[in-house]
């Protein structure tokens, strides 16, 4: 997905909390050369894309290039282009009969650029819109980011996203309360807290059954906050701690380039109270890894079923039956850390939604839990929280590449899976831990395996690092792929507070493309995460 292409279109597909574009930091900025007359068919539709420029003194500017779809020259006098933010050029006409529109960020930078382009064709006024991600730093090998919008993208937390090999699935781990809630004072963090009381995001109206609708009201939309495992005898408000819905949703990629037809892809089950609880646990940090049994046809698309990789923190699994919870005196001999998960032979276009596994209470408040369609990655898992798992093959050799999440000092982890073996069985061989620039800091790997680099998010920037070697002791940064304003004030509407969880895929035309998520201030102490995409350089 070199290119965001889209359809022209009446209506304005965005996330956030829906509606039209909204007004940033700069007001809008307008580019309009008339309307003079085009030619070609009657039934043209307008197309954009989004191109940094490196030619500029302004490193940030970036490109809005519009075309017709049937090839037709587009008369830069027909095309008008806003954006919510920055300064706008004059369209230009470029090379194949497209229009070059060139946006100038304003002095914040950072942040979210809608754009909406209009041009007069035979058949009538078209319209497309696209968001820019405009980042503090990029370095040369990265093209426009591109913040996703439409179905994965909405006003609650969308986070981790995940694309399949070939950029055909997107995944995202949804949550249905805002972001704040969970960075509230602890003072605060009660599950009647009143910013944190309405089902947000993949859980309003027109989208797909949730699990754990049994715990919304359908007029108020409060939450009922108990999670039947683990908190069986409490009353929504004497809980002292925030439960939410959580699940994995998935979307397809659409002919404009966005990740819409927003299935639930999986969950896992409170198996106490039916329906009541589902939710309640949170496979996160997801991965979809194309089994060797499947096939790519002509267009680059692999035909077949995935092994859903995830983390998942069954945080109360050794059970509550009353509050406080004292690790190992409740129920000894329980690990309560997170972990590595694999449901293997998901069939992505039929065999949806997937049960992950099942959580029961028992008289004792213990949980215990059981899966048909997901295992534990056997033989480390009681070694201490692993999280944001990656497993790839690289030079012959299958890896799983983790973080120790939770820990003080976290560190980056690669174990090597022996010849023969199976992710969720192993054997898997010795643990290797690479060696951390910032060994304090949170730091999240990821590997490309086209280029051989490996990656890692350390706060607020995506680093590339040393190549993957026999010998790990080489690795540490060595350029800033791209990060955000770490001083971004939590109160700037526009500004980009957060990157999260990052993966490297390949695009619909084979390029590489990088996908994270972005924290986008849209309010006093709000903010709305979202996934975005950026497309390698050709």
């Amino acid at each position: 997905m070199a290119v965001l292409a889209l359809a022209a279109t009446p209506a304005c597909h965005r996330g956030g909390d829906g509606g039209s574009p909204g007004t940033g930091d700069g007001g809008t900025a307008t580019a309009s050369s008339g309307t003079g007359a085009t030619t070609g068919s009657t039934d043209a539709a307008l197309s954009v894309a989004l191109v940094r420029r490196l030619d500029l003194d302004d490193g940030h500017a970036f490109d809005v290039v519009a075309a017709r779809s049937d090839g037709a020259v587009l008369d830069p006098a027909a095309v008008t282009v806003t954006s919510d933010r920055g300064t706008v050029d004059p369209a230009v006409a470029v090379d194949g009969g497209a229009v070059r529109v060139t946006i100038h960020p304003d002095a914040t930078v950072t942040g979210p650029y809608r754009v909406r382009v209009t041009a007069d064709l035979p058949s009538g006024p078209a319209t497309a819109e696209v968001t820019a991600a405009v980042f503090r730093t990029l370095d040369e090998r990265w093209d426009q980011p591109v913040l996703v919008g439409r179905g994965l993208d909405t006003s609650g937390w969308d986070d981790s996203p995940a694309v399949s090999p070939d950029g055909r699935w997107m995944v995202v781990h949804a949550i249905g309360l805002r972001h704040e809630c969970f960075f509230l004072p602890p003072d605060e963090q009660a599950s009647t807290h009143p910013a944190c009381q309405t089902q947000r995001g993949m859980f309003e109206g027109g989208r797909p059954a949730f699990p754990g609708d049994g715990r919304v009201d359908p007029v108020t939309g409060a939450i009922d906050h108990r999670c039947p495992a683990s908190t069986p005898l409490q009353a929504p408000d004497q809980i002292p701690w925030l439960a939410w819905i959580s699940a994995l949703y998935v979307g397809e990629r659409q002919p404009d380039g966005t990740y819409g037809d927003v299935r639930l892809l999986g969950y896992v089950r409170e198996g106490t109270m039916g329906t009541y609880g589902d939710g309640c646990q949170v496979p996160t940090s997801v991965q979809l890894v194309e089994r060797p049994d499947g096939t790519v046809d002509a267009d680059g698309i692999y035909r077949g079923t995935y092994d859903v990789v995830f983390a998942m923190d069954l945080w109360l699994d050794a059970g509550v039956p009353k509050w406080p919870y004292v690790p190992g005196e409740n129920c000894p001999n329980t690990d309560t850390s997170v972990d590595v998960y694999v449901a293997e032979d998901v069939d992505l276009e039929a065999d949806l939604p997937v049960e992950f596994g099942r959580v029961e209470g028992d008289a004792e408040g213990c949980i215990a839990w059981t899966s048909t369609r997901a295992r534990r990655v056997g033989g480390f898992d009681a070694d201490g929280p692993e999280s944001n798992p990656q497993i790839f093959t690289y030079g012959g050799t299958t890896f799983l590449l983790y973080d120790t999440e939770g820990t003080s000092p976290e560190h980056l982890h690669l174990r090597r899976l022996s010849p023969g073996g199976s992710p969720s069985e192993g054997p898997w061989g010795p643990d290797e831990t690479l060696p951390l620039p910032d060994p304090d800091g949170r730091t999240i790997p990821f590997f490309d395996t086209t280029e051989g680099v490996l990656y890692s998010m350390q706060g607020s920037a995506i680093v590339a690092n040393a190549a993957l070697a026999a010998d790990l002791s080489a690795f540490g940064p060595t350029e800033v792929v791209a990060s955000v304003d770490p001083d971004a004030a939590a109160d700037r509407a526009g500004a980009f507070f957060v990157v999260g969880e990052p993966m490297l895929a390949r695009g619909a035309d084979g390029r590489r493309m990088l996908t994270g998520s972005v924290g986008t201030v849209v309010g006093p102490e709000r903010l709305d995460l979202g996934p975005f995409v950026v497309p390698a350089r050709p």
